[in-house]
């Protein structure tokens, strides 16, 4: 038995402190998904194990610095998950998932703060604001209603 999913996920604004100021960031992703099952029934409790690309976009925003900077950069990673699926009533049903995702594009976003120093010895160093991680995990529960 095979099935299909499409979704968005959204990680809102989070703000990441650099005195004076602060960077901004979020991140909205679109996603596919092909699972085959494994294990179970078809109209049981069932297992798929599935294959999962990302496609968005990851945002930052500088506010309250020296020179406030902001930046819209792609983010496209591939991905896998653990499809657990039951029945619930008729045709309504529950899922679980459990997965995985490795960003194939890695962008950081960077600050540049003030040393401190007094004019005219001032000078600013770069301090990453946003580094992704290689990998990242995703855990989600939800309805199901299967299309005929």
């Amino acid at each position: 038995m095979a099935s299909f999913g499409v979704g968005v996920l959204g990680l809102p604004w989070s703000s990441v402190d650099f005195p004076p100021g602060e960077v901004h960031l979020w991140l909205v992703v679109a996603t596919a998904r092909a699972c085959g099952a494994v294990l179970g029934r078809p109209r049981g409790v069932s297992l798929s194990l599935c294959a999962q690309p990302f496609l968005g976009a990851v945002h930052g925003e500088g506010r309250g610095l020296e020179e406030n900077r902001e930046g819209t950069r792609p983010w496209i990673a591939l991905g896998g998950t653990g499809l657990l699926e039951g029945p619930l009533v008729g045709r309504l049903g529950w899922s679980v998932r459990l997965g995985f995702a490795v960003p194939l594009l890695s962008q950081a976003f960077t600050v540049d703060q003030p040393t401190g120093d007094a004019p005219p010895l001032a000078t600013t160093r770069t301090v990453t604001a946003f580094q992704p991680a290689s990998i990242g995990g995703l855990l989600g529960a939800g309805l199901r209603f299967p299309i005929p």
